[in-house]
């Protein structure tokens, strides 16, 4: 209706079915960070860059934002995981071992980034 338009877009359905909103996942991995690193599941995610010890790049397959909202977890207690250089096409992680207060890789890391 008319009153619906005034409102504004409130949901997008694409092309392949899903629904997208505000509420939404840009982008979401969760990949392996030991050895060759590899994602298990993803969505927008085109690849990981492993950059050493505990430093990876998550690359988006469609740029965000800048400004965009990322958090970051694992599967291993000692670890702390952190994003930095939020970019349009990328964010970067790090996951730094609070025991030893190294860079440490990790398996299971799981991002989810917000904004759009």
């Amino acid at each position: 209706t008319s009153a619906d338009n005034t409102l504004g877009e409130r949901v997008r359905i694409t092309s392949d079915g899903r629904g997208v909103s505000q509420f939404t996942a840009h982008a979401w991995v969760n990949f392996n960070g030991t050895g060759t690193v590899a994602i298990q599941d993803s969505y927008n995610v085109s690849s990981i860059t492993d950059g050493g010890t505990g430093f990876y790049t998550v690359n988006f397959s469609n740029n965000t934002n800048a400004n965009h909202s990322t958090v970051v977890s694992g599967d291993n207690y000692d670890v702390n995981l952190s994003c930095r250089n939020h970019l349009a096409g990328s964010v970067q992680v790090n996951s730094y071992s609070v025991s030893t207060s190294a860079l440490q890789d990790i398996a299971n890391v799981k991002v989810v980034t917000f904004g759009g």
